[in-house]
């Protein structure tokens, strides 16, 4: 099963993934509702990305829906091995 992945040094953490996630899910802009999640530590500026199990991936586009929203191109779909 391919996994959802990004580029650290890309992410913005504008979070266009988690409101395009909610959408897609849920028909409503809710973060709250949405299968990926993005961290900021504002002490470090880290910033990390935890998603569900079931996260949305489309294998005739092989990649992840909210790969398609992502602004900075951060988010990217990994075959697993």
């Amino acid at each position: 099963m391919p996994r959802l992945n990004y580029h650290h040094n890309l992410c913005t953490a504008c979070r266009s993934c988690e409101l395009a996630c909610a959408f897609i899910n849920f028909q409503e802009f809710n973060p709250a509702k949405a299968k990926i999640k993005i961290y900021l530590d504002r002490s470090s500026g880290s910033i990390s990305l935890c998603t569900e199990e079931n996260c949305i991936y489309t294998p005739d586009c092989r990649e992840f829906t909210c790969t398609n929203y992502c602004p900075s191109g951060a988010l990217y779909t990994t075959k697993e091995v």
